[in-house]
């Protein structure tokens, strides 16, 4: 038996695919600029009904209410309760995630104060990329209401409530000095290693934030205070938060571009899809289904990069 082999051809079929994971590596940052050139060249390609396969970033999602987080106030008495290690367990378990989601709800979920400390400490302590903001009308109970990096949270809450940061680096100066003689952080991303400590500064900064007798607050600033039982007994100073306010908050740091699918596993692109990836300036898109319904986080770049390898080949 004769076998008769293209040594051209062989090495084309095999050297390609590497030539362009190369190619894609190498121009990664460049990725937009570089499929524009590339579309220009092309006479022809239609993106309508492509399917990408794609990977959804990671998502971390605690079941932190308002009560929950009061708890950790109570700490000294609770060290075995259950409810103390599900939030322990939740706020120090390994392992990094690119974005968590807040659910505003109808806008008695989330007060600003929590909002601003969680946005310092999931950044640090999970590496977080995003916040994903879903609220809730009358037809949908998670709408997709945008999506913020987490330092661009803390500083426009920090503009607005000034006593927040205050706070923060007065509750982080006192926790330095009472750890210091430990390795405080642990890593490049500013991670709390010790549990202790990070369970501290959350504490901590809610004591700074929050007054039990209203007697405390000035007359003319009650209004900038919450209550949060019902019997009146500790006030917080902070607002609930809501679709509004975010919006007001964030202004056009919030980001609200979607492109619409039931999956986010399998997306088949229309060209008004595939432009609004293109025309995105930021890390992630969102998809949501056709109701707004928020589905997920995709990686811009990793949708980008199958288009650039499909056009690549079509030329």
């Amino acid at each position: 038996m004769n076998v008769n082999l293209d040594i051209a051809t062989l090495v084309s079929a095999v050297m390609w695919p590497v030539v362009i994971c190369v190619f894609l590596f190498i121009f990664r940052k460049h990725l937009p600029d570089l499929l524009q050139v590339l579309l220009k060249r092309v006479k022809r390609i239609d993106f309508a009904g492509v399917s990408l396969e794609l990977n959804e970033v990671k998502p971390f999602t605690p079941t932190l209410s308002v009560n929950q987080l009061d708890l950790i106030n109570m700490m000294e008495t609770m060290q075995s309760s259950s409810e103390f290690v599900d939030i322990r367990d939740q706020l120090l378990s390994e392992g990094s995630a690119d974005y968590t989601v807040i659910q505003l709800g109808s806008g008695k979920s989330w007060l600003t104060s929590r909002l601003f400390i969680m946005s310092i400490m999931f950044a640090h302590q999970k590496n977080m990329k995003a916040f994903v903001f879903t609220d809730s009308n009358h037809n949908n109970g998670k709408r997709f209401a945008g999506w913020a990096k987490p330092a661009t949270i803390r500083y426009a809450l920090a503009k607005r409530y000034p006593w927040f940061e205050a706070a923060f680096a007065e509750t982080y100066c006192m926790v330095v000095k009472k750890y210091g003689h430990l390795q405080l952080v642990t890593s490049n991303q500013g991670e709390l290693g010790n549990g202790e400590v990070f369970v501290s500064v959350l504490r901590d900064f809610l004591k700074e934030v929050q007054v039990h007798d209203k007697q405390q607050i000035e007359l003319g600033a009650r209004t900038e205070w919450v209550s949060l039982t019902s019997s009146n007994q500790t006030y917080e100073h902070a607002e609930w938060i809501n679709g509004v306010l975010l919006e007001e908050l964030l202004e056009d740091d919030l980001h609200v571009s979607v492109i619409h699918s039931n999956s986010v596993k399998e997306i088949k692109l229309d060209n008004a899809q595939f432009q609004t990836i293109l025309d995105s300036q930021e890390e992630f898109i969102a998809v949501t289904s056709y109701n707004g319904k928020f589905k997920g986080l995709l990686d811009r770049n990793a949708v980008l990069e199958q288009a650039v390898k499909q056009v690549v080949q079509s030329e």
